[in-house]
């Protein structure tokens, strides 16, 4: 928690004393999450597919933002995201899901993963009125903080991430953003029988101040 705060308080200091077309802001994003899943045994990828639900998670945390021309700026954020997806276990899978008393386990279980990420982004922003339409994209690299079950979860993660929004300008020092957003794994989840990626679907709310 105290490199958290630290590293907070060291985002907020680059903004304030940053010269000017730096913006600061903090963001909310509600997220439907799921994973991409291959196989080289297609009978278990087939009944992954078929029995797996997706899941509800969220991100949020804090941005900076560079603006470089009326166009183009740089995005740099410090994000906590918390995503999975539930999984189905049967009488062949019990054996390995045991609850803390011992007892085999039959039903859903939620793989969640917690994640403490850097993002890194390009926004492309069209026109200058009080309303104007974004492109962004960009990559997420990050630690795995923990993961609701199994031991499959890594130190480092990495995922692409895309948006397309609207950037409103509430004031000539302040502005909301709105953008649905999708971010893909580029590390596997798990990477033993099968190849498990992540993903969401997100929108994305935000709110600036520029100093």
């Amino acid at each position: 928690m105290k490199t958290i705060l630290s590293a907070l308080l060291v985002f907020i200091s680059i903004a304030v004393l940053a010269q000017s077309k730096w913006q600061v802001g903090v963001n909310f994003s509600p997220e439907y999450s799921y994973r991409k899943l291959t196989s080289y045994n297609k009978v278990l990828e087939e009944r992954r597919n078929n029995d797996d639900k997706a899941i509800f998670g969220f991100s949020t945390g804090l941005n900076l933002t560079k603006n470089i021309s009326s166009n183009w700026a740089l995005q740099f954020g410090l994000q906590f995201q918390k995503r999975g997806y539930k999984i189905y276990v049967d009488e062949s899978d019990a054996v390995y899901y045991l609850p803390i008393d011992g007892e085999p386990f039959v039903g859903y279980l939620k793989a969640i993963q917690n994640m403490i990420q850097v993002p890194i982004s390009v926004l492309y922003t069209l026109g200058t009125k009080k309303v104007k339409p974004f492109v962004r994209f960009g990559i997420q690299p990050g630690v795995w903080i923990n993961e609701s079950y199994g031991n499959y979860a890594l130190e480092f993660g990495l995922a692409s991430t895309v948006g397309a929004g609207i950037r409103y300008t509430v004031s000539t020092t302040s502005e909301l953003r709105f953008e649905p957003c999708h971010t893909l794994s580029l590390v596997p989840y798990n990477d033993s029988d099968y190849n498990e990626k992540l993903w969401t679907l997100g929108l994305n709310v935000s709110y600036y101040k520029t100093f």
